[in-house]
């Protein structure tokens, strides 16, 4: 963030935190009670869009009031979330093994990429219970990168 703050969601205790300090050492929780909160990505300087995997939710959640609104719903496993230029999410459907575009003022979605080698499993070696984090991100051209778990790649997405 702009201050050198940056966001933590922490899955376990169902919050978001803004850690800040020179050695990370000041902690303030800015939302709490969500349900396995994952992919978090900024929406502008006061909110922040938020994935809930386990419930099928993306919320966006102001900073400095807490205050928390439903964004879209019904998505099956979101995990990675980015925003593009033009104001519009991109979600890693990790359920249906996709990337989607969701507006967030309607909520409505339009599937991306289908098919992407992604997988809802953990790694057995790691003993993790929440899975594997795909995750979407946007470079400054404005390529898209998605990470695929299963065949261990990294997929490169130019719309037209």
């Amino acid at each position: 963030m702009d201050d050198g703050s940056f966001l933590v969601a922490e899955l376990g205790k169902g919050r978001v935190v803004k850690v800040s300090g020179a050695e990370g050492e000041k902690r303030d929780a800015v939302a709490e009670g969500l349900i396995t909160p994952m992919g978090l990505a900024l929406a502008d300087s006061n909110n922040v869009y938020v994935t809930e995997p386990l419930i099928g939710r993306i919320t966006m959640v102001n900073f400095t009031t807490g205050e928390k609104k439903t964004v879209a719903s019904g998505l099956v496993v979101p995990r990675g979330i980015a925003v593009r230029a033009n104001g519009k999410l991109l979600v890693v459907e990790s359920g249906l093994r996709q990337l989607i575009e969701v507006d967030p003022m309607s909520g409505a979605k339009t599937p991306i990429v289908k098919n992407l080698a992604i997988s809802l499993m953990s790694i057995p070696e790691t003993k993790n219970p929440f899975g594997v984090f795909n995750d979407v991100v946007i470079s400054d051209s404005g390529a898209i990168y998605v990470t695929g778990d299963v065949e261990n790649v990294l997929y490169k997405i130019t719309c037209k």
